[in-house]
């Protein structure tokens, strides 16, 4: 039995050294084989997702000085579908890295994941974990199954949690120590997340609310700020595009369902993960003992931002702000208990943490494999079809961007989103179907047999049923290999 000291009394967490170390070691291990095992299945030359190759490519235009958003209406079958935080802060990029792989943007994402759970750990620290359980919040965001695709995933996501997690971070050191600056640079933090990542704009609400609660003048000073500076981004974005921003926006925005949201909180939160109940307990211990602080009611604007899932197309990247949140809680929460309940308490805790870990561990490392054998198939293909397609003298349309930049091929078909414009109502894109109709395109490129069914996601074909009407009828297929198949004019047979 250890001996109980002075310090030990004064400090139940001092008499619990044990049980913070099992803590931490078990997420520790969990976030280094859930987020290594996904980066060991990465296939690096591959997308891991589909829109990473076309955000670089508008980011370059940007850095190239063309115009970022064009109207959807006006023949142009590639459309910046974000905000314009992402492209703005990808185009420097692109003046260094030119026409190159993604490498650099990958290695930035991942420079901004490490980032965003280190204010998880720093956040944790100020709201009263010690060392060893502030450095489980920053780790536990990499226990997270989804973190591991994104972690190098060239999208918005990551961007704009790096913004939100900054925010919080001033917000809980203006709780602490009243500085008017903390005010202002979270209104900056707060309007940067919104021009990054609108759909965390639930975030920057709660923040507001947090701060209101405390002190009326300075929350209207955070909502003001962060109103003024996202409307003042938006607006030159509108103006410099010539309103073709907003006509994006309302044409890639209004196709939602149920089964999309169900889709994603099912794939996330079932089975729960042990990390997002710890998250769930703070949060609601925080609020509900008196001690409510910037962190508690960012949980709940996280938990908010996650029914944007209901947009079709949405994935478990939409719950990367509930992940982050509740990472930042762990800490914190296991530490209240502790200092509530005693070290016993802690003890179970930790061990029920650690238990509760393993089944969620399991089934990513399943998961990774699946993935694994899913890609390798079309990485023997790769090269065959980056050849062939490299190989055309013409003009290639295509819905594999990877392949078609590793070709030297520009990629300027978004064919699910136009797949959507048209499912809409918005119109069918009738000079691309005249283009294919005509034989245009040397050739063109899919990722399914234009002869079977055409696939969906979420109920939404990959791509408009009005371009695959015409393909069907004017082209015929060259070949086929690796989840790709390339067809050329009928009539127009080549070596």
């Amino acid at each position: 039995m250890p001996a109980v000291t002075a310090r030990s009394r004064a400090d139940p967490l001092a008499a619990a050294s044990v049980a913070i170390l099992v803590t931490a070691l078990a997420v520790a291990a969990a976030a280094v084989i859930v987020t290594g095992s996904q980066l060991v299945a990465y296939h690096w030359e591959l997308p891991f997702i589909g829109s990473e190759f076309i955000n670089v490519f508008h980011a370059g235009r940007l850095a190239g000085g063309e115009g970022l958003y064009v109207d959807p209406g006006v023949g142009t079958w590639s459309f910046p579908v974000y905000f314009p935080g992402m492209y703005a802060l990808l185009a420097p990029l692109s003046w260094i890295d030119g026409e190159g792989p993604i490498w650099l943007q990958r290695l930035a994402m991942l420079a901004a994941l490490i980032g965003v759970a280190a204010l998880a750990a720093v956040t944790a620290r100020r709201l009263g974990a010690g060392i060893a359980l502030a450095l489980a919040s920053g780790l536990a965001l990499f226990a997270f199954e989804p973190v591991g695709y994104l972690v190098a995933a060239v999208r918005p996501d990551v961007l704009g949690m790096l913004f939100a997690a900054a925010a919080v971070a001033a917000v809980t050191r203006w709780e602490d120590e009243h500085g008017a600056r903390w005010i202002a640079i979270a209104a900056l933090l707060c309007a940067a997340t919104i021009l990054v990542r609108q759909v965390y704009a639930p975030i920057p609400v709660a923040l507001a609310i947090a701060v209101l609660v405390r002190d009326r003048r300075a929350g209207l000073e955070l909502l003001a700020g962060t109103a003024a500076a996202a409307i003042l981004g938006l607006g030159i974005t509108e103006l410099a595009s010539g309103g073709a921003f907003s006509a994006d926006q309302r044409a890639f925005t209004d196709l939602f369902a149920l089964s999309s949201l169900g889709e994603a909180a099912e794939a996330q939160l079932l089975p729960p993960n042990v990390l997002y109940v710890l998250g769930a307990a703070g949060c609601a211990l925080g609020l509900a003992g008196g001690g409510r602080r910037a962190a508690h009611f960012a949980w709940l604007g996280a938990a908010v931002a996650c029914l944007a899932a209901v947009k079709v197309g949405s994935s478990g990247n939409y719950f990367l702000p509930l992940m982050w949140t509740s990472a930042v809680l762990v800490g914190p929460t296991l530490a209240s208990v502790g200092r509530r309940f005693g070290p016993a308490a802690l003890a179970a805790g930790a061990a029920l943490t650690a238990a509760l870990l393993i089944a969620p561990v399991a089934g990513a490392i399943d998961r990774a494999r699946s993935f694994d054998d899913g890609l390798a198939p079309l990485e023997n293909g790769y090269a065959e079809a980056v050849q062939r397609i490299e190989a055309s003298p013409g003009e290639v349309l295509g819905d594999r961007f990877d392949l078609l930049q590793a070709a030297g091929k520009e990629p300027t078909f978004e064919a699910l989103l136009l797949a959507q414009i048209e499912t809409t109502g918005g119109g069918t894109p009738g000079d691309l179907v005249t283009a294919v109709g005509e034989g245009r395109f040397a050739l063109l490129q899919t990722s399914f047999d234009l002869r079977g069914t055409v696939p969906a996601y979420q109920e939404l074909a990959f791509w408009p049923d009005s371009v695959v009407s015409a393909a069907r009828e004017r082209y015929c297929e060259l070949w086929a290999g690796a989840g790709v198949w390339i067809y050329e004019p009928c009539g127009e047979r080549r070596p």
